[in-house]
């Protein structure tokens, strides 16, 4: 079996696989961030419950993985004036097939096509999502994750990513 990799959405991607047959579950059973960028009057705050990655070896060299943004509140400002937002985010699925590296070498590749399955019904409540974002849309960007080893255990990692078409129902 090889080593675990993880892959933490919007934060780095590897270019590994899961083995054929196993199951992997990375999670961030809470995450807080807090930010207040000089532009900004008010700082803003967002506080994540169990965002998880479920990921299963398909193959040698394919696994398939269904990312879930479980619940997430985010406010902004401070006391009575600050604004409250809470819901239940997207789900994603991807699908990564390794290229090269997967079972050793000094660089590691791969494609990582996803379809985002947005939640209509909390559109308007989830962080980062404008309320015209009601309607139903699908995209299928595509990740290109490399990884370059150095002497055990230093790895760089580097993502590359490009939206090939998008789809909007009328």
């Amino acid at each position: 079996m090889r080593l675990l990799s993880t892959d933490r959405p919007d934060v780095t991607e590897s270019a590994y696989s899961v083995d054929a047959g196993h199951f992997q579950v990375e999670t961030d059973v809470l995450r807080l961030g807090r930010s207040r960028l000089k532009r900004q009057p008010v700082a803003q705050q967002e506080l994540r419950f169990n965002h998880a990655n479920l990921k299963l070896g398909l193959t040698h060299n394919v696994d398939l993985q269904v990312v879930v943004e479980s619940y997430t509140v985010q406010t902004e400002g401070e006391g009575d004036t600050g604004t409250r937002r809470a819901g239940f985010g997207d789900v994603t699925l991807r699908l990564k097939r390794n290229l090269w590296g997967n079972d050793g070498g000094p660089t590691a590749f791969a494609l990582m096509p996803f379809v985002k399955l947005p939640r209509a019904a909390t559109a308007a409540t989830v962080p980062g999502r404008a309320a015209s974002s009601r309607r139903f849309r699908c995209s299928c960007p595509t990740i290109l994750p490399w990884a370059r080893s150095f002497r055990p255990p230093s790895t760089a990692i580097a993502r590359l990513g490009n939206t090939f078409w998008n789809w909007l129902p009328r």
